[in-house]
């Protein structure tokens, strides 16, 4: 699993189960939200509590250049699925690049959300945080393990870029899609590795009861981010089904 980043600030401090609500309220908040200007303020905010209380990303950081270098493709994907469906070409356009940055923005909150979770939150704290829910034990190890894949691609990603870097591959060649294979492919294979790790480590421990650990209890701070969370899960309710704009 990632190893964590011990730092003394307002995230670290929070309660495990707190981090973990929090990381669910913007999953909810993100794919239910379909206003514009909503998730910018959101992703804006976000940015704003990463420097403010200067969490290091770390090796987080690639996998985000990662991901805004394939925008352009990713919205020239969502044009062309619109391109013929609406009336016309320029309405098709629009509604495409509308379409494509509401999910890159979405996408883009959650990676940074779970990463900001993850490197402030001992592995092993998040499965503790699911078995004093009463979840299965299973269940709570492949939930810790979903939680901290997105760092552990970061890993792999950074890894087999220096490797291809090394092998001569030109970082001004991946606009075009055709570049992307060289990390591409390795990528999915390391993804399936990771996975395999994990079922292997599911079956071993499938047998063996883990205690929880006595967690201390809610304080103040904790409890205001889960009042935060409530008014945000709300409001994303609320705003459902509304226009994009």
């Amino acid at each position: 699993m990632f190893h964590f980043t011990p730092q003394n600030n307002l995230i670290t401090r929070l309660h495990p189960l707190v981090k973990v609500a929090l990381l669910g309220t913007t999953a909810v908040f993100a794919f239910m939200v379909s206003v514009l200007w909503v998730l910018v303020v959101y992703l804006a905010f976000i940015v704003g509590g990463i420097a403010l209380f200067r969490i290091r990303l770390g090796r987080a950081v690639i996998l985000v250049k990662f991901f805004i270098i394939g925008l352009p493709m990713m919205l020239g994907l969502f044009v062309l699925s619109y391109l013929w469906r609406e009336p016309t070409y320029a309405e098709g356009a629009l509604r495409g690049l509308t379409e494509g940055t509401l999910y890159a923005l979405r996408f883009l909150t959650l990676i940074l959300v779970n990463f900001v979770i993850v490197l402030s939150t001992d592995p092993r704290e998040v499965y503790y945080v699911f078995r004093s829910l009463r979840v299965p034990d299973t269940i709570s190890q492949i939930m810790a393990h979903v939680i901290n894949l997105f760092p552990r691609l970061a890993q792999e990603l950074q890894a087999i870029a220096e490797a291809q870097t090394l092998r001569g591959m030109c970082w001004r060649n991946l606009w075009r899609p055709s570049s992307w294979l060289p990390l591409a492919l390795p990528v999915v294979l390391a993804t399936m590795r990771y996975s395999e790790q994990m079922a292997i480590s599911l079956e071993l421990r499938g047998g063996i009861d883990i205690p929880v650990e006595a967690k201390s209890r809610l304080g103040m701070i904790d409890w205001i981010v889960l009042a935060v969370c409530v008014a945000i899960i709300t409001l994303s309710v609320s705003m459902y089904r509304m226009p994009s704009f």
